[in-house]
């Protein structure tokens, strides 16, 4: 998993540096493709940063340990405490930011939300989800029945 992070790491590295290149500022497309790239790479790499940062914390804390002064002593107790409390969680992130990603996820979705009990909170909850995850919710179309007291909208 770690070798695979840091060649991660190192494409990240080279996208940065494509980035920069007057060749790729020229070419708008290219440009654009690379900073998808590169962005999509960031939140890898971010992990991966400061997971590294964890481990040196608890490398240095535990030479600190050898301390003779008992307050550096209990100091380094307590960060070594939280890092090592914080190193398996991040190690989660890792393996999940690592998961292969579907290819749908950047696709537009239109859902179709029948009239029934439930289906206006149905509705509410996924906009608050779409905002949460910082995606857009318009509502295209509401139509109701004239037998059943409904209404009919239309997206203006």
């Amino acid at each position: 998993m770690f070798e695979r992070l840091e060649q991660i790491e190192a494409r990240y590295e080279e996208l940065g540096h494509q980035l920069a290149d007057p060749e790729v500022l020229s070419d708008h497309e290219k440009y654009q493709k690379i900073a998808k790239q590169h962005r999509e790479l960031e939140p890898v790499v971010e992990k991966f940063r400061e997971y590294r940062q964890v481990k040196n914390g608890i490398a240095d804390a535990r030479m600190m340990l050898s301390e003779s002064d008992a307050e550096i002593r209990a100091m380094a107790q307590e960060e070594l405490t939280t890092l090592e409390e914080r190193e398996p969680h991040i190690e989660e992130e890792l393996k999940l930011l690592l998961l292969p990603k579907d290819p749908n996820d950047e696709k537009n979705v239109v859902l179709e939300i029948r009239a029934g009990t439930g289906g206006d909170e149905l509705l509410g909850l996924l906009r608050l989800r779409a905002v949460g995850q910082h995606d857009e919710a318009e509502r295209l179309a509401v139509r109701t029945a004239r037998r059943a007291g409904g209404r009919e909208q239309h997206r203006p």
